[in-house]
């Protein structure tokens, strides 16, 4: 991380739970049935472009967990990962 990245998260400037998001420990919230754990992993990632965790906040919309069952939502997100290839938003 760099040096002015850590002061922004001291300084509480940044949120410091953004900076470490998460895969894997979105899909351990998912096991473990903590899906607003998940939806917040899965948010950050997402937002920055990442397919795997479009993806999987796909799924949460689509199934309803977490948030409110949202099958446009779940339709972008998966759309949003098509677009770069992820295969399994393509399918």
């Amino acid at each position: 991380m760099s040096r002015y990245l850590g002061f922004a998260c001291v300084l509480g400037l940044w949120p410091l739970h953004a900076v470490y998001a998460d895969l894997d420990a979105g899909l351990e919230a998912v096991r473990r049935k903590d899906y607003p754990a998940a939806r917040v992993e899965f948010e950050i990632l997402a937002e920055k472009g990442d397919p795997d965790g479009q993806v999987n906040l796909g799924n949460l919309y689509m199934k309803g967990w977490g948030v409110a069952q949202d099958y446009a939502a779940a339709y972008d997100w998966f759309r949003k990962a098509a677009e770069q290839n992820s295969r399994i938003a393509q399918s």
